[in-house]
Formats: structure tokens, C-alpha cells, sequence
């Protein structure tokens, strides 16, 4: 029982130091230009226009459906303002396409004042990336912006004891390979280096709150002398 409880606290700990692959764009920019997007085989691409207020009522796939399919969250006959594009694989034999290294997804939106919109996204079968693109109102991109121009003082309101992170994470008895042991370690390296802990953090692509249950983890554990330390 006490092994299932430590197997699951580590898949929850794995889960927090795998943040999201997300990416914000403004519906300006994605209308003034093509909009490249990943749609890895297993992970798919979502797109969300929730934000917005525009409902998706048309698509259309480059490729015709060969190697793509489109999930809209309600009939485009009525709109949808979140869409989920997978891959199918292998791609289906269908007369008279080609097959394409790359197409183009083109989507028609509505807004509440019936202004229309046409956004392109490019795709390429080879790449990999962010799973998720939210279209977003330029004033919420701006506001993103601003504040990771903040100094560092005020995005650190916490400061984590890394001693303490490194004795929480040292219990779990990972390999120096496990991928948590290597965001981990790099956060340390960062901050050793002088680097605000958040940003390390984020530049490390380890989630907060996984440093916060290290620590806490590790501040209740006893010293044991000559124990090996990561």
C-alpha cells in the first residue's frame, strides 16, 4: 500500500513537471498572417476561440480529410467555438489526392456583431509542438506581456529553501535520467546561478507547485548523515 501511494504521488508529480503545451495568439495577428500548428499523432491540436466570441461555421481541410480530421464542439451549421483536429494514420487511400508533407486548415468565424473572419493554419506533418492554440483579444496578449516585464522582486513573492527541494525529491530514489530529476536539477542550476526562482522555474519548464510539494516534502524530512544527495 505504501509503494501504490508513493507510485501514485510520483505520477502526479510527473503530471505537474509537464505543464501544458498551450500557445496565446491575438485574433489580429492569426488574421494577418497563416498560423503554423503541430498535429502530433496522439496529441491532436485544439483550437479555442472562446475567448473571442467568434463561432467557427466553416472548414476546410488542404489535404481533403486524407490525413486530418476535424471534432467541432457543436455543428458548424450552428457554430463552434472550440475545435479538435487529430491525426489518422495511417492516412486514407483516397482517389485523386495527392500525398502532401503539408496543408492548410482554413477556418470561417462569425462574431456577435456578424462581422466574418477567415484565420489559415499551416501544418506540417513533421512538426511538434504546442497541442493547444487559444485565439485571444489583442488586450489580453498585451496584458501578458506587461506583466512578464515585471521585475523579477514582484514575480518572486515566495522564495522555495533548494536544500529542501533537493532532500524532498532525493526520497523519491529517481534515476538521475527521470525527467523530473533533470527539470529539478536544472532549476537548481539556474538558481545557484543567480536567477529569479520563478523564472528558473519557467525557463526549466517545472511547474511551482511540483517545487512546493518538494519542499514541503523535503523541510519534514530528518537529515541522515552521509545520506547521497543529488
Amino acid at each position: 500500500m505504501k509503494r501504490l501511494r508513493v507510485l501514485l504521488l510520483l505520477s502526479a508529480l510527473l503530471a505537474l513537471a509537464s505543464p501544458a503545451k498551450a500557445r496565446d495568439i491575438s485574433v489580429q495577428t492569426a488574421n494577418r498572417q497563416k498560423t503554423p500548428i503541430a498535429v502530433e499523432i496522439g496529441a491532436g491540436h485544439t483550437i479555442d476561440f472562446s475567448q473571442t466570441g467568434e463561432q467557427v461555421f466553416r472548414g476546410w481541410i488542404g489535404d481533403g480529410g486524407r490525413c486530418l480530421q476535424l471534432s467541432p464542439s457543436s455543428p458548424l451549421e450552428t457554430g463552434a467555438s472550440i475545435l479538435y483536429l487529430r491525426r489518422i494514420t495511417p492516412c486514407q487511400q483516397i482517389n485523386g489526392l495527392p500525398k502532401v508533407g503539408q496543408t492548410t486548415l482554413t477556418l470561417v468565424t462569425l462574431s456577435a456583431d456578424g462581422e466574418t473572419k477567415i484565420y489559415e493554419f499551416s501544418i506540417d506533418y513533421g512538426a511538434t509542438g504546442d497541442s493547444l492554440t487559444r485565439l485571444v483579444p489583442q488586450s489580453a496578449v498585451a496584458m501578458e506581456t506587461a506583466s512578464e516585464r515585471l521585475p523579477s522582486e514582484r514575480l518572486q513573492s515566495v522564495l522555495l529553501e533548494p536544500s529542501a527541494v533537493v532532500a524532498g525529491l532525493a526520497t523519491f530514489n529517481l534515476g538521475a535520467d527521470n525527467p523530473v530529476v533533470t527539470r529539478v536539477n536544472a532549476w537548481l542550476e539556474a538558481v545557484e546561478g543567480g536567477q529569479a526562482q520563478q523564472a528558473a522555474a519557467q525557463d526549466a519548464s517545472v511547474d511551482w507547485a511540483l517545487l512546493e510539494r518538494l519542499e514541503a516534502i523535503g523541510s519534514s524530512q530528518v537529515p541522515i548523515e552521509g545520506a547521497a544527495s543529488i
